[in-house]
Parts: structure tokens; C-alpha cells; sequence
């Protein structure tokens, strides 16, 4: 509250009261699909597939794509769509076989097909993704025949 006074008489001619107001918006909510490689996703057969693709997007991390996949969360799955921990194996090995994910217990969703957040932080977070090969030979040298 803010009171204003005339200061030869005293008087209190006016008060101003700011009210501010917040509110939280939930953004865990959505995602973008970008169709640019959108085969992949129209590769799946399993309806199954598609269902825990789609649990795995809604509830992955926002600017992030990633999801922790401990024993709560597959029970989730398993009870959310009805099916069996054999079956949630099964299409976890079809989403990482197209590409559509990758990861054992922490997956990321592939940020060129499903993103949340914006996009500043997409851009960012794909040029940190990098792939390491690495090439094993065999030293031959001083082997005795």
C-alpha cells in the first residue's frame, strides 16, 4: 500500500494498492513432435511402442529430454497401458532399434524428433550431444608363433 499526503495540510489525499499476482504454468504438459524424421515414429508397429514412447515424452525432463527409468516409473508404465515388464522391455529395445531413443536407466528422448522446452535450449542441448568411437587394434608386436 502506498498513501499519498499533501504535505502543507496533512491530509491523506490518495491510496494506491499493487496487487501482484503469479501464477504457475505447468509445462510438463506438452511437446513437440518435428516431423522432419517423423518415419521413424510412423516405423513402429507396436502399439505398445508407441504408448511408451509417448509416457517417456510426456515425462521427460523440459530443456532436457531425459527420463530416469527406475523400478517406479516402469511400474507406471506397466500399469498406466496394462502390460507386462517383458513387453515394456520389448519396446524400449523397438524405440532405441529406430533411434527414437537411446540409454539404459536414463533416456533421452531424441531431440530431433520430440522436444519440451524451448527452443533455444533444444539448439544448445544438440550441439552438446556427441558420439565417441572408439577403434581397438591389436598389437602384434612381440607375439611368439
Amino acid at each position: 500500500e502506498k498513501t499519498v499526503t499533501d504535505v502543507t495540510t496533512g491530509e491523506v489525499m490518495t491510496i494506491e494498492t499493487e496487487k501482484i499476482f503469479t501464477r504457475q504454468v505447468d509445462c510438463d504438459k506438452f511437446y513437440k513432435v518435428f516431423y522432419d524424421n517423423i518415419d521413424q515414429v510412423s516405423s513402429l508397429k507396436s502399439v505398445i511402442s508407441r504408448n511408451v514412447l509417448d509416457y517417456l515424452s510426456t515425462n521427460a525432463g523440459f530443456n532436457t529430454g531425459i527420463i530416469y527409468l527406475n523400478k517406479d516409473v516402469r511400474k507406471s508404465i506397466c500399469d498406466k497401458y496394462n502390460i507386462k515388464l517383458s513387453q515394456l522391455s520389448r519396446a524400449l529395445a523397438d524405440l532405441k532399434l529406430t533411434g527414437l531413443i537411446s540409454g539404459e536407466q536414463t533416456i533421452l528422448i531424441n531431440p530431433d524428433i520430440f522436444w519440451k522446452g524451448d527452443e533455444a535450449a533444444r539448439k544448445s542441448f544438440k550441439n552438446m550431444i556427441m558420439e565417441v568411437t572408439f577403434t581397438i587394434k591389436p598389437n602384434l608386436e612381440g607375439t611368439h608363433k
